[in-house]
């Protein structure tokens, strides 16, 4: 029965608590697929075994290679209205991250479902270390969270010669802790064994049959505690036994009687004698999946760049619709918030330049500024992940901002300054991986389009923070200035009472050790480093333009703080509007190329702004700077999203960290390099720039862990 991707996963839920136990049966292609659906079951499972004999392989982890194991269970799932659950082997390397990536590939292309095993493929040790198959399992179960994704997790002792009952269990009771819905091991011995495992287990129980040796009904099944029951590649044997038949009687005695037995074509397409469904076999299924498919094994950097998608996107997610009811709130929520911190960029300098500072000592209070708001960014995300009401926390932000500000406008000293304005950078950077990660969560496959929407709302207060401030500042002073900017800040907060409710609370639980060691190993492998180094280049970039422009304009061309305002303003706006567009492009075509067009136009623009004869030419050339770097922000966050593989805030607190606490740096070494000709700032950035674009393009390279195939991964675009 057709309906939404949620309403087809609580149908598929549903089945594993029915008070008898149903049949899950393993088609090996499509066309296998439309005969079990049309057959009356409801659901379906890939098989392994039945794939490889269908393309003349052994089924071992040498054998079969990922990506046609992901495009088998993808050609299943487009076949079908049922829900697909497939075998995903080892999640296709060592490595909990492996997993994680594997159920992201996985729930990406349609499945509603998949089984991570615990075997390594090793005949010499061919089980994973307990400690490791769980982390592997909570890896996998942390991508499937929150998303229509049944996470089965298999011990697998009984199938490589450990026929251990105590430990089977063992790790079946700590997978179930580590998050998979679904409880499998293969092999077991009897009935006896099988009602053990039932029962001391707290989550369904698949068990397969058609195996050689001792074979149980569904009604003995049953009443043995299973809830699900899969049949391997048992299918595939029968269909190949058949054909051998056939084929020997041909050699043997020249005869045809094996006709008699076989099926006639209409049965072949929708699999009984009586039509029970028609059947189009170029139709698209009434689902649409996004056909993207995500590469991402660790240590692979090309990963975090999705490939080109070959068809047309499709109009709703295969996670939660878009919730506008969300997206704009947080926008009017992050102009409110960011109003102040944006004002900084002519507060600052108005206030340098009142106290007779120099380009270094202004750039200083620029970096200070952002390294308070590096300090919040990690522990913000971790808590958005962590607690129950993710709405209080925001709330709270809006008064820590106001309150920061508001102290530094009455001051003079200049550390008392850079102290006060580096706590309220702190309170505006909170609200970024919470505001973010809650976003990111809810709209999980057009992540970078959220952010983008997110985003407009911090780039809408650049423009009227920066008109503002330039008034103010022109009648009046920076201390007016800075009092008027926290005012919206200060009305969002109550505004934001009623909006917390709407936002969907999770399951609070303390941040566990292995949450952090995965992060750990996420955030500290060569791939990470890319990473790293991608968004410091990018973020240095934008820090040196934005915060030179403004003195660059007023000391070198003689512009009011007005007019230096304005021209800020409308540099910036561009950027903002193109953002939610580039979002949204990235979502479809990968990071990748927006990352390299963006920062390879802002390393031409600051170039030319470098050398430009002219106001008229300045303004050009660093508006092209500002715009191509303000558009693709939404794109670099992505791409920590991409990276994290789950944990939005925290990820996207790290992001911050690197963006804003070692971005920061470009600000005070722009100012050092300006020191005798500001010019050299923009030459400076546009160096920058051209280093990210270069950490966007470099060259392709072998995943190390080969997919444990001892095979090349299929890289994006390949």
């Amino acid at each position: 029965m057709p309906g939404s991707i949620e309403e087809k996963y609580e149908r598929f839920r549903a089945l594993h608590f029915k008070d008898s136990a149903f049949v899950i049966p393993n088609p090996w292609d499509a066309g296998t697929a439309r005969i079990l659906s049309a057959l009356g079951f409801e659901a379906l499972a890939t098989t392994s075994a039945g794939y490889a004999f269908s393309v003349g392989k052994r089924d071992s982890f040498a054998g079969l290679a990922r990506g046609e194991v992901m495009a088998n269970a993808r050609a299943i799932a487009e076949a079908t209205e049922l829900p697909v659950s497939a075998n995903l082997e080892d999640g296709f390397g060592a490595s909990p991250e492996d997993c994680a990536c594997t159920v992201d590939e996985a729930f990406r292309i349609g499945l509603m479902g998949g089984s991570i095993e615990d075997a390594t493929g090793n005949l010499d040790d061919p089980i994973h270390e307990f400690d490791l198959a769980v982390e592997r399992i909570g890896a996998a179960a942390e991508a499937a969270r929150d998303r229509p994704f049944l996470l089965t997790a298999r011990a697998e002792n009984y199938l490589w010669g450990r026929p251990d009952l105590d430990d089977t269990i063992k790790r079946l009771q700590a997978f179930s802790r580590a998050g998979a819905d679904v409880l499998y091991a293969p092999g077991l011995p009897d009935l006896e064994a099988i009602r053990t495992v039932c029962r001391e287990v707290d989550k369904p129980v698949n068990v397969v049959m058609g195996l050689q040796g001792a074979s149980y009904t569904v009604d003995a099944l049953t009443e043995a505690g299973v809830q699900r029951i899969s049949v391997g590649g048992s299918f595939a044997r029968a269909a190949l036994g058949a054909l051998i038949r056939a084929a020997e009687e041909v050699r043997d005695s020249g005869t045809f009687a094996y006709a008699g037995q076989a099926i006639p074509d209409r049965q072949c397409l929708d699999g009984s004698s009586e039509t029970q469904r028609s059947f189009v076999m170029a139709s698209e299924p009434t689902l649409p999946v996004p056909p993207q498919k995500t590469i991402c094994t660790a240590g692979d950097f090309w990963a975090l760049f999705p490939p080109i998608r070959r068809t047309a996107p499709v109009p709703r997610t295969n996670g939660e619709p878009m919730k506008p009811k969300l997206l704009v709130p947080f926008a009017l929520g992050h102009f409110a918030n960011d109003v102040a911190p944006v004002g900084m960029y002519l507060i600052i300098p108005a206030f340098g330049l009142a106290m007779g500072l120099s380009p270094v000592e202004i750039g200083l209070l620029f970096t200070i500024h952002s390294f308070g708001s590096a300090m919040a960014h990690l522990p913000a995300g971790i808590l958005i992940d962590h607690v129950s009401n993710r709405g209080l926390p925001l709330i709270v932000t809006f008064f820590w901002v106001a309150l920061g500000y508001f102290g530094a406008s009455l001051v003079s000293d200049y550390w008392t300054f850079a102290l006060l304005i580096a706590v309220a950078g702190a309170g505006d950077a909170a609200w970024h991986p919470m505001a973010t990660g809650i976003l990111a969560r809810v709209h999980k496959d057009r992540k970078a389009y959220a952010l983008g929407v997110h985003a407009l709302g911090g780039h809408f207060s650049e423009v009227v923070a920066l008109v503002v401030a330039g008034y103010l500042i022109s009648i009046a002073d920076w201390r007016v200035a800075l009092q008027v900017l926290v005012l919206p800040g200060l009305v969002m907060e109550f505004v934001f009472i009623g909006v917390a409710r709407r936002v969907p609370r999770i399951e609070a639980v303390r941040p566990r050790k292995a949450d952090l060691a995965r992060m750990w190993r996420l955030w500290t492998s060569r791939m990470a480093l890319r990473v790293i180094l991608l968004f410091s280049a990018y973020n240095m970039a934008l820090f040196a333009t934005s915060t030179m422009t403004p003195v660059f304009l007023k000391s070198v061309h003689g512009l009011d703080w007005q007019e230096t305002a304005l021209a800020m303003a409308a540099m910036m706006a561009l950027g903002a509007l193109a953002q939610p567009s580039m979002g949204r492009i990235s979502d479809v075509i990968g990071r990748r190329p927006l990352l390299i067009a963006g920062n390879a136009l802002a390393a031409v623009g600051a170039i030319a702004a470098w050398l430009a004869p002219s106001l008229m030419a300045v303004l050009v050339a660093l508006g092209l700077v500002l715009t191509t770097l303000v558009a693709i922000r939404a794109v670099v966050l992505a791409v920590a999203l991409d990276h994290g593989g789950g944990r939005e805030g925290t990820s996207l607190g790290l992001a911050f960290v690197f963006l804003d606490g070692i971005g920061a740096l470009g600000a005070v070494l722009a100012g050092l390099i300006g020191e005798r000709d500001l010019s050299l700032a923009f030459l400076f950035a546009g160096l920058l720039s051209a280093v990210a674009a270069g950490l966007s393009v470099l060259p392709r390279r072998l995943s190390p862990d080969r997919c444990a195939h001892g095979e090349t991964v299929a890289q994006p675009g390949d």
